[in-house]
């Protein structure tokens, strides 16, 4: 096994290039699995020279991965992570069979150290800050497939000796976003001073920034430890309309959003924040950075490729 060697799937999601990014400027090699149906663009944004693609749609992917003999699998491949999707039973059902195929994959490889990403909607609804001890009670397909996964995950791991790690996130902001969620599309409608209507923004939610994200990846990668189910969060929240002003503000003061014009959804959850002290604990990990600092960093990103979509189109 080779220390420094990385299998992830996922690469060119935002969460797996994210991943790829981190990994690759802590001098990991990553061997990332692609399709013929893959999209390399996020892969294409930032130094990728320690990254090597292995097209699993070919014959001999699992003889290119053997030569490179990795350490550790990371696991973020998901589709339907969108609103459609994970209400699609049929996408959700997909990942869990994907998801038992990739491990299967790497205990194959020899293996022992699997990661693998959660979600809070393996909870369910709930209003406040929420641990690991919480019971489970998922109620939309994507949740309810997350914590087949996760099942299916422990159940293999443990009866193969393999160290293994599921990590229930909340939400990421960061580069490479998809343009239609919530940060990429407020940004672009103060930037061209679109009105946006919005439902009044009240939700406190659990932002972790991506390379914060990243760095606590690395931790685990780095540290031994006893596996388990873990919360990764910034282990705090904020409110939306809060994160939206500072944006709003930081873009173009007039833009026009208006609070309120749209209803909340049916049971909106109106607090959803993570307890990562366990995590926390475990890996001797703590979120350093400030919101103030990190969007400044997320608004140069989306403003640059905005400016330059501008010019194109003019």
């Amino acid at each position: 096994m080779n220390s420094k060697t990385i299998l992830l799937s996922g690469a060119t999601g935002f969460l797996g290039s994210h991943i790829a990014e981190g990994l690759s400027t802590h001098n990991y090699k990553v061997i990332a699995l692609i399709r013929n149906s893959s999209d390399l663009w996020r892969c294409k944004e930032f130094k990728n020279e320690n990254l090597v693609f292995v097209n699993i749609d070919t014959k001999d992917f699992k003889e290119i991965i053997a030569k490179h003999n990795p350490s550790v699998f990371i696991h973020t491949a998901w589709n339907g992570v969108a609103a459609k999707g994970r209400n699609d039973w049929n996408i959700q059902i997909e990942n869990i069979l994907f998801t038992a195929q990739m491990i299967t994959l790497a205990n194959e490889l020899g293996i022992k150290k699997i990661i693998s990403f959660g979600s809070q909607a393996e909870y369910g609804n709930f209003n406040g800050r929420i641990n690991e001890a919480a019971n489970c009670n998922p109620i939309i397909p994507y949740g309810a497939a997350k914590l087949a996964a996760l099942t299916i995950f422990k159940s293999f791991c443990e009866s193969n000796a393999i160290n293994w790690f599921w990590f229930r996130l909340f939400s990421l902001y960061g580069a490479r976003e998809d343009k239609n969620w919530l940060i990429p599309s407020v940004i672009e409608n103060a930037f061209y001073n679109k009105p946006m209507h919005l439902t009044g923004c009240e939700q406190r939610y659990d932002y972790i920034y991506s390379k914060d994200f990243t760095n606590a990846i690395v931790k685990v990668i780095e540290t031994e430890s006893e596996s388990g189910i873990f919360n990764l969060t910034s282990n705090s929240s904020m409110q939306l309309k809060e994160i939206i002003e500072k944006v709003k503000n930081l873009v173009n003061p007039n833009a026009v959003f208006n609070f309120g014009a749209l209803p909340y959804r049916p049971n909106q959850v109106m607090h959803m924040e993570g307890d990562s002290t366990k995590f926390n604990k475990q890996f001797n990990f703590e979120v350093k950075s400030d919101f103030e600092t990190n969007i400044k960093e997320v608004l140069d990103y989306y403003l640059n490729k905005l400016k330059k979509e501008k010019i194109v189109n003019y």
